[in-house]
């Protein structure tokens, strides 16, 4: 059980990583196709 849980951690800080990464260098969402139209009716302008 240990190791399951170890191995889904990992991957979540992996792919939250390389995601937060992607997101700093191209904060408008292109690089994922995320569109800016996500964001309406929220206070937030870009990713």
């Amino acid at each position: 059980m240990k190791t399951l849980l170890f191995i889904l951690v990992a991957f979540v800080a992996l792919t939250s990583l390389i995601s937060g990464l992607i997101m700093m260098s191209d904060p408008e969402g292109v690089i994922l196709n995320m569109s800016v139209s996500l964001l309406e009716g929220t206070p937030f302008g870009i990713f």
